[in-house]
């Protein structure tokens, strides 16, 4: 059967995005069945020997009925249009996720069952009558009619997550206020971790020999006898409180931070992890073999560079840019101390959607978001243009304005997930098609300095990167399409320079010591008499000495200088790819902006073969942007390899 394919002696049925889908009975011999986004409204799935992993997530399915299939790890339909559901004889069950579906209940016997995601489910405190999971050990109940844990919980006795947050300004459903006892939770012979949000909490007589050692509270209220105060100086438990006040949306405050960067994965990472794959690469996000360009030939380049050395360091950027867009994306716009707290556990794929709430849900389990797509527009507009910078800008203008309104359309996202204020104004101008730059002045406006133009340069930095002149150029002309402020200017050039320099260096054609200051002063010369106006707005930024300085946390809206002087201060450190990423996200805020700039500049310091393979090769979209970063490659004559991810996403 066409797109069936046989990898490590594995059937995969990779169908995600597709219109017509073939009759899944003909598919009884799968080890894999992926039908995310496709279209499909039901499916009945009974005795599939083989089967292991099943995704359906954001499909039309509104029922489904999976039977005996005893192999059977991951079930991911978050997202789907499903009503109903029936799961019979799994008895090797590990990770289902059913969160934004409308099921109203979930029932079954789950014997190996061991993380259960049921966010935004219509369930209330009766569904866990009639599931069993004697093994479970996470539990996501947020946005559910579920109002008092304690009634069900001690049911799994093995439980070490607990996720029940209610959406008080969400219109969707009423409002519930859930009973939070930890007098009771307390005495529970597993229990970890908790994360509740609009409760009313009972801590006055909190277990001493208690298993839980860190607790958030999202804007509780206090039962008679128990106050924030009981709960703040139990130094036994890592507590963050978070309340409101006529003055700040969120006041923080905790006890002390919980170092989860120094412990062991908790055991409930590793089945997490199923419901990122791999799931085998869709049919729209491979190259067209047959309408593949002929390499141009570029003599300099040919002569001067190792095309293998080179392309590690390329992606290291493009890549790594993707892979810290897609795993900042659980605390964008969050304030430091929650991202510290809220990602609990050492740096993983999970960190994507650690917990799932309005601002990260609407972009798909394991890939990346806004920052990425529009990298990949880039790259797409580069890699059609035949070598002119023009014709380049006019298709880049011609990309975003159809990403703007119908989304990145192969992936049936049918409206644009995210768009920052500058870039949706620009994009918007009538007269944007024919003049995309002259379109951005006009909409310019002095208070807005967003990061919409540097978290999408990382391909500027590796085009023609042995070609200072021109990666300077491409900078400046590709931000300005979009943010035409000049610091966005100096930063985009910074930014691109130091991803060029490094790659230079990295393939022996630079042999100095990269002086980021000289980079620096020479972005601003380039950018114009107007950058004389923010010498010290540069200097407080580009040149600081530590994360505090750069004000990276808060619900504020993305700043270029911020995300640029992350980057730069993570690359004076010399920092490797994942103390850099750890970093930045912890310190939240912009964070998926953030870590795409910081990504893109440490990796390409580092090279691919510096980023985690075991999290990279669980984005979901890494042959999406192989696809694009092939033809900006092809435009500069670098010798091209089969995609690694044609392994790596079958791993």
């Amino acid at each position: 059967m066409e797109l069936i394919e046989e990898k490590n002696g594995k059937l995969f049925a990779p169908f995600a995005y597709l219109e017509t889908v073939p009759d899944l009975s003909l598919l009884h011999d799968m080890h894999v069945i992926d039908l995310h986004c496709a279209n499909i409204t039901n499916i009945e799935i009974d005795n599939f020997p083989n089967l292991e992993r099943l995704r359906f997530s954001n499909s039309g399915i509104k029922s489904c009925k999976i039977t005996n299939c005893p192999n059977l790890q991951v079930i991911e339909a978050s997202g789907s249009k499903l009503e109903n559901a029936e799961f019979i004889n799994l008895p090797n069950l590990r990770a289902l996720c059913l969160s934004y579906t409308e099921l109203p209940e979930v029932s079954g016997d789950f014997p190996s069952l061991e993380v259960l995601n049921l966010h935004f489910c219509a369930i209330n405190n009766q569904t866990f009558e009639n599931l069993n999971a004697p093994n479970l050990l996470a539990l996501d109940v947020s946005g559910t009619y579920i109002d008092n844990p304690s009634q069900f919980i001690f049911k799994y006795s093995k439980l070490e997550r607990l996720k029940i947050i209610d959406y008080q300004d969400r219109c969707i459903k009423p409002s519930t206020i859930i009973e939070l006892n930890l007098n009771e939770l307390s005495r529970h012979s597993s229990l970890r971790r908790i994360f509740c949000g609009f409760c009313k909490v009972t801590c006055d007589e909190i277990a001493q020999q208690t298993k839980i050692d860190t607790i958030v509270l999202e804007y509780p209220t206090w039962n008679e006898g128990s106050n924030q105060k009981n709960l703040i100086e139990n130094q036994n438990i890592c507590v963050l409180i978070i309340n409101a006040n006529k003055y700040n949306y969120n006041v923080y405050e905790y006890n002390k931070y919980p170092n989860f960067d120094q412990q062991d994965f908790p055991s409930w990472v590793e089945p997490t992890r199923l419901l990122y794959g791999p799931w085998g690469i869709p049919k729209n996000d491979r190259i067209d073999q047959s309408s593949r360009p002929v390499n141009l030939k570029t003599p300099l380049i040919s002569i001067k560079f190792d095309h293998t050395k080179t392309l590690n360091y390329m992606m290291g950027s493009v890549f790594g840019a993707a892979l810290g867009d897609t795993l900042g994306c659980t605390t964008e716009f969050h304030n430091t101390n929650y991202a510290r707290f809220a990602l609990d556990c050492p740096l993983d794929i999970t960190w994507s959607q650690m917990l799932q709430n309005d601002m990260n849900s609407i972009f798909r389990r394991g890939s990346p978001t806004d920052d990425s797509e529009q990298m990949v527009l880039l790259m797409r507009a580069i890699g059609s243009c035949d070598g002119s910078q023009e014709k380049a800008l006019l298709n880049f203008a011609k990309n975003m304005r159809i990403w703007m309104q119908e989304g990145i359309i192969e992936h049936k996202q049918e409206f644009c997930f995210d768009c920052g204020a500058s870039t949706r104004a620009a994009v918007s101008h009538p007269n944007y098609l024919k003049n995309p730059i002259g379109a951005a002045k006009e909409i310019w406006d002095p208070d807005l300095c967003g990061n919409g133009s540097v978290m999408r340069i990382a391909p500027i930095g590796c085009y023609y990167f042995w070609d200072d002149e021109k990666v300077i150029d491409n900078a400046i002309k590709f931000g300005q399409c979009t943010h035409y402020d000049v610091r966005c200017v100096v930063c985009t050039i910074v930014i691109s320079l130091l991803i060029a320099k490094s790659i230079q260096k990295n393939v022996g054609f630079y042999t100095k010591e990269i002086n980021v200051d000289e980079i620096i002063d020479l972005a601003i010369q380039r950018s114009g008499k107007y950058a004389q106006r923010y010498l010290d707005v540069f200097d407080q930024y580009l040149r600081a000495t530590n994360f505090e300085a750069l004000d990276l946390s808060g619900r504020r809206t993305g700043f270029v200088m911020r995300a640029t002087g992350a980057a730069v201060l993570c690359f004076r450190r010399g920092y490797d790819y994942s103390t850099a990423i750890n970093e930045i996200i912890r310190w939240a805020g912009d964070a998926d902006s953030n870590a795409a700039v910081v990504g893109a500049v440490i990796g390409a310091t580092v090279g691919l073969n510096g980023i985690p393979k075991e999290i990279l090769k669980r984005m979901f979209d890494c042959n999406w942007v192989w696809k694009e970063f092939v033809g900006i490659c092809v435009e500069m004559g670098i010798t091209i390899p089969p995609s690694i991810f044609d392994s790596w996403c079958y791993e």
